[in-house]
């Protein structure tokens, strides 16, 4: 995992783009960063999907309470240094008219997300997907990413609206879209997925 990111680094405009930029065009040229952007989110999508597939739900109905309390507890340090560090970055990196409140609310949620693909591929590899332990960092990822991302949200409607009534249209909308997804989703996988998956694990194993 460790070795995959530090190519991406060393192939991208951090090192290859500035040492050779015009190596760096010709190999990644500006129209096909769409489609591996593309191919990225769906090779994410893929993985998480395998992931949660082998993962044991029930080490984690077990420990539910735990995990949501160590994942929430996770988004206090990172978000009290991310408003911290707001403190000494705001002059130079604010955008012109952006109030320190929201500046600060956003360093600090940005802070609090956990890279939930890059510890499932971790659990992945050394095996622990299936385990206690596995299960609960996999479901404290999960509950933590999902709180932070809903206060993200949160910040960020208030940043881009002018009055109160509007942030509360658009944390409205937001709400109305995530249950649209989730029931969706649910739709879905009882509709196609769960089925066929239930046949697939009804099967008899070759002897």
């Amino acid at each position: 995992m460790v070795g995959e990111m530090a190519a991406g680094i060393l192939l991208g405009p951090s090192l290859f783009g500035w040492l050779a930029p015009e190596a760096f065009q010709f190999v990644f040229p500006a129209s096909s960063f769409g489609i591996l952007k593309l191919l990225s989110q769906i090779g994410v999508c893929l993985f998480m999907f395998a992931v949660g597939m082998e993962l044991d739900t029930g080490h984690v109905r077990k420990k539910a309470d735990a995990a949501i309390v160590v994942s929430h507890a996770s988004i206090v340090l990172p978000y009290l240094l991310g408003v911290l560090l707001a403190y000494f970055l705001y002059t130079d990196f604010a955008q012109p008219g952006a109030s320190f409140t929201a500046f600060a609310l956003f360093m600090g949620i940005s802070m609090s997300i956990t890279a939930f693909p890059v510890l499932a591929r971790i659990l992945q590899e050394r095996g622990l997907t299936k385990t206690f332990l596995g299960s609960t960092a996999i479901t404290c990822a999960a509950v933590d990413d999902v709180t932070a991302w809903s206060i993200l949200a949160f910040v960020v409607a208030i940043a881009r609206a002018g009055s109160m009534a509007a942030s509360a249209l658009n944390l409205l909308l937001v709400l109305v879209f995530i249950a649209f997804m989730i029931w969706g989703c649910a739709c879905c996988c009882r509709a196609g997925l769960a089925p066929r998956a239930w046949n697939v694990m009804s099967r008899p194993k070759a002897s």
